[in-house]
């Protein structure tokens, strides 16, 4: 499973790459189509829509790999009432149900890219591209949070089998 996991890692760390030289491009190509359109009057029909698809391609490149920091934004005001055993039965529980929902819209995503495959459609924008080059990201980014989520879980429940350290009280560290 550590094999797994050190792959799938190697795999966030791609991606986060890639969505930063996407991001890099993104901001280059706007500020590219706000210069000529100002100082040339010449402006880019397409850097709008490839800025849309690019944010679309942001949030679903960076999802696993953010949650694999903790850096999601996190209501605890629950969580942080509970004791630490009780934080990982929480985390666990509700990985677990995260992972089930984003691999019923990783099937979901993959359906309907199947069909956008199937059908060719195009979407309707200035540059007419193909829908499903562009969807695909969702059921990946999906697929990929949802393992992200599993690992989580196990890593919760494998901390829950652990003994609980073994806590020195104040008065017997004192009085030895």
């Amino acid at each position: 499973m550590n094999k797994f996991f050190r792959g799938f890692d190697r795999v966030l760390n791609v991606f986060i790459i890639i969505a930063g030289v996407l991001l890099l491009y993104m901001m280059l190509s706007v500020c590219w189509d706000v210069l000529v359109r100002y100082a040339f009057n010449r402006p880019s029909i397409w850097i709008i829509d490839a800025a849309g698809y690019g944010q679309l391609f942001l949030c679903f490149l960076i999802a696993a790999w953010v949650l694999k920091k903790d850096g999601h934004v996190r209501i605890d005001l629950v969580f942080n009432t509970l004791s630490p055993r009780g934080q990982l039965w929480l985390n666990g529980i509700m990985s677990i149900i995260a992972a089930i929902a984003f691999l019923v819209i990783t099937g979901f995503g993959a359906q309907n890219e199947l069909v956008l495959f199937q059908t060719k459609l195009i979407y309707n924008s200035v540059i007419l591209p193909l829908k499903y080059p562009i969807y695909f990201i969702i059921p990946l980014g999906s697929l990929l949070v949802s393992i992200q989520l599993i690992r989580i879980a196990i890593n919760c429940f494998t901390k829950l089998k652990e003994p609980p350290p073994r806590v020195e009280t104040t008065r017997r560290i004192f009085a030895e």
